[in-house]
């Protein structure tokens, strides 16, 4: 029986581990790095998987509310890998040049969860505050899909029935005219085959709460029921 448990209890940790794991929700966060100086250059709400942090990482980006309060950070690292063109012939003098020019010049994106209070992305240094994004762009309400916008972070301005150059192929029987033909389910024949747009399908957004509760539980049980398990007395 406490074979049973304890195989149950590990169990029980691996799903909730793999359930985290699943894509969700989040913003995705575009830093663009010129002549050493990183910045912002945007930011969106897609489905996808969020960022683990960087243990290297010398930078902090983090989502802020209005107060100017930290909702959530990530460390990060503000470097790149970079390999010269296959089959290019350079001398030393060239290649350093080439990594130079790479460590001061690179795109790195970087997946946050997303949260409804969040009203600011910041990239933070050791010195303090480098660049901020006004999230504001994900919904200004004015009546028109903007770029940054979509349904999934501005329904009102970005109906699901709408181009929004964002594919969700939900079962919903409404049609997505960002997908390319057969990935979503509800259009038909009849639909305008649109310009494809890769997406992540979504899936219900992870929610730490329930599977790590579980987890606990379970451990929980295993412990009662060893610790009242009582010695059989001897002959």
């Amino acid at each position: 029986m406490r074979k049973v448990l304890l195989c149950l209890a590990v169990l029980l940790l691996f799903a909730s581990y793999c359930f985290a794991e699943t894509p969700v929700k989040t913003i995705r966060v575009s830093v663009q790095v010129r002549d050493g100086t990183p910045s912002i250059a945007g930011a969106k709400a897609v489905v996808d998987y969020l960022s683990g942090t960087e243990e290297t990482g010398e930078h902090a980006i983090k989502l802020k509310n209005a107060e100017n309060q930290t909702l959530y950070q990530l460390l990060v690292y503000m470097g790149t890998v970079a390999f010269p063109p296959y089959g290019a012939e350079m001398n030393e003098e060239d290649l350093n040049k080439f990594y130079e020019n790479a460590e001061k010049n690179f795109d790195k994106t970087i997946w946050l969860p997303y949260m409804e209070k969040a009203k600011y992305v910041v990239l933070e240094g050791v010195d303090g505050e480098i660049a901020r994004f006004d999230l504001g762009v994900l919904c200004n309400k004015n009546g028109r899909c903007d770029s940054a916008e979509n349904f999934l972070s501005c329904e009102q301005d970005c109906p699901l029935n709408k181009a929004d150059n964002y594919c969700l192929p939900l079962t919903d029987k409404i049609c997505d005219p960002d997908c390319a033909k057969g990935v979503d389910p509800d259009c038909t024949e009849e639909t305008p085959e649109p310009t494809p747009t890769p997406a992540i399908a979504p899936k219900p957004a992870a929610d730490f709460t329930l599977p790590v509760a579980i987890a606990v539980a379970a451990l929980a049980i295993v412990l009662v029921l060893l610790l009242k398990r009582k010695p059989k007395p001897s002959k």
